[in-house]
């Protein structure tokens, strides 16, 4: 049928050359954390790091030190915080009520024609 045709060949045939890419990037992390030395980074001690208050990771890998995750771990620094989503933006009026109605009622006879034809 048409749905697995698009889950089965036409999203991951749309997704595989990002795949791809992040997977060269992950080999290339994990080659760079393996050539590095044993011992874990040495930072400047006037150097901000956000991760060791913010990251419950980060402390965990301070209490666990013989874990083997945990060097891998403690290599991460950031001097900025993960963005905040708390605040909210109204985007209300933004919108025209009348052309969302209309594109819901639309795309709801279209989806209706379309199943129909499968």
């Amino acid at each position: 049928t048409i749905v697995v045709l698009v889950m089965q060949f036409a999203v991951p045939s749309l997704i595989m050359k990002d795949i791809g890419k992040l997977k060269h990037k992950i080999a290339d992390i994990l080659r760079d954390f393996r050539d590095s030395s044993s011992s874990s980074a040495a930072e400047e001690p006037s150097e901000f790091n956000a991760a060791d208050f913010l990251f419950v990771s980060s402390q965990l890998a301070r209490q666990l030190p013989h874990l083997p995750v945990s060097r891998m771990i403690l290599q991460f620094h950031t001097p900025w915080p993960r963005q905040s989503y708390q605040h909210v933006q109204d985007v209300s009026e933004s919108y025209s009520r009348g052309a969302s109605y209309a594109l819901g009622s639309f795309s709801g006879v279209l989806l209706f024609l379309l199943g129909s034809f499968v």
